[in-house]
């Protein structure tokens, strides 16, 4: 196993180095060969191959000493502010930008011994690199594999050799979620904890005004027949509907440990419709299930339920505290996590606005589990930090601004409890002006089936 040391002060092993060139190859299809033009030493030989792209290996600690038009180099080599250079035929480039890219791609922070987590081991936007540097929206990964794709396209124009830029997806792309928390807004337990929190008992989680509201109309409904028209939670046709307005799609994920079981006649059919209008159905695990046997038996469980239902997932609570629970998700058949994101604030956790397959530090490899980064979550975005709506557009409209660049992904999660009536009256508008506001982007809505196949089409050349 490699030492890991702070800051990343040491320099990549090859397998590090192949992880980075790996997911650099799903943006370029060309003639350059990794293996024979590709060097990354410490300084440039006075014998510099007369064809060839050179890098400096650094194996210092970051520093952002440097950036280039605003974007932070994590690993300077020099104090120049150009990406590269020519040199003859070759290319140099004056930062080592290999190393920058896997510290943040491959979560090297998350390692140090005082990385910021809360009590459930969650780590956090206060105190990363991140919040640091005031990084969160700008996926500053894409901006370094952006240059060194540049930097090889013009090494080819010099040398002669094909080159074609590739992109992901043909547009900027949003990646709509919602998990599916409680339903049972009716039921008894869920009535008497509200009254609780109107009397003082318990933490009240939203105004007390309309906290009483709610559970008199609550407590009302518990004694007529059951109609799920009429409970606030149960919020799948509306959100559909408003959707398919803009002809998008999302993906539902459903637990397996909340307030509601999923061989519930009623669940079951749900998932059923929602799957027959064009949606995904994945699974979202309980907060506290870590084991690959834990998670095979949650996976079974849905996919006993609903035959639609795909191996994707989302850790309940984003409670993704470490690589090793994507390692045992992989172990267990899940093809898609989509928890990778800061639970404390809007941003990308990776400084990367694309899938990506994890790295594990411990084993000195890539994951076959592919990670759709969460960059927008509602807990950050509206829940108890109310935005006035051109505060809500002017954050969108940073991301936006910035996916547009690479064509890349925003993944968004709206939890079905965030569209209650009581606590949130506007959300159903509210929602509805986003999708509008994200179609005027011209943004397409994949489902997570249609990443899986995007990722796969450039699977040959990752790999």
């Amino acid at each position: 196993m490699v030492e890991q040391k702070p800051r990343l002060a040491r320099f990549l092993s090859p397998s590090e180095i192949q992880y980075v060139i790996s997911h650099l190859r799903q943006i370029m299809d060309c003639g350059f060969d990794w293996k024979v033009h590709f060097v990354y030493e410490n300084s440039i030989p006075e014998s510099l191959p007369s064809s060839c792209v050179f890098f400096p290996k650094s194996s210092a600690g970051w520093d952002a000493a440097v950036n280039i038009d605003g974007i932070p180099i994590l690993f300077t080599s020099s104090c120049k502010v150009e990406p590269f250079y020519e040199f003859g035929k070759s290319i140099v480039f004056n930062h080592d930008f290999i190393k920058s890219a896997f510290f943040l791609l491959s979560s090297y922070q998350e390692l140090e011994e005082d990385a910021n987590r809360d009590s459930m081991g969650r780590f956090l936007y206060e105190g990363s690199v991140q919040q640091k540097l005031n990084i969160a929206h700008i996926p500053v990964v894409n901006y370094y594999f952006d240059w060194i794709r540049k930097g090889i396209e013009r090494w080819c124009i010099l040398n002669g050799k094909f080159f074609k830029y590739v992109t992901l997806f043909r547009n900027p792309s949003i990646h709509l979620t919602h998990n599916v928390n409680n339903l049972r807004y009716f039921r008894g337990a869920n009535v008497i904890r509200g009254w609780g929190e109107i009397l003082g008992i318990k933490e009240i989680d939203y105004s007390r005004k309309k906290k009483t509201k709610a559970m008199v109309y609550a407590a009302k409904q518990m004694f007529r027949t059951i109609d799920n028209e009429r409970n606030p939670w149960w919020v799948f046709s509306k959100v559909q509907s408003i959707e398919s307005c803009f002809d998008f799609n999302s993906t539902w994920f459903f637990a397996s440990q909340y307030d509601y079981n999923l061989s519930e006649p009623d669940i079951r059919s749900a998932m059923h419709q929602i799957s027959s209008k064009g949606d995904d159905i994945g699974l979202l695990s309980p907060s506290e299930i870590t084991n690959t046997k834990e998670y095979t038996s949650h996976k079974s469980l849905l996919r006993e339920n609903c035959i639609e239902s795909l191996p994707y997932c989302r850790q309940s609570k984003l409670a993704i505290s470490g690589v090793d629970q994507l390692y045992n998700m992989e172990q267990s058949n899940i093809m898609v996590d989509c928890s990778w994101g800061f639970v404390d604030h809007v941003g990308f956790r990776n400084s990367y606005c694309y899938p990506f397959y994890p790295y594990d530090h411990k084993h000195q490899c890539s994951l076959g589990i592919l990670e759709i980064p969460l960059a927008i979550n509602d807990s950050n975005l509206l829940i108890d930090k109310v935005l006035d709506i051109e505060q809500l557009y002017e954050v969108l409209e940073q991301y936006l601004d910035q996916i547009r660049k690479f064509n890349g992904l925003l993944s968004v999660l709206l939890r079905n409890t965030t569209f209650d009536e009581f606590k949130n009256p506007d959300m159903y508008k509210t929602y509805e002006d986003m999708l509008r506001y994200f179609s005027q982007y011209q943004v397409d809505a994949p489902t997570t089936t249609e990443v899986v196949r995007r990722m796969i089409s450039v699977g040959g050349q990752m790999f």
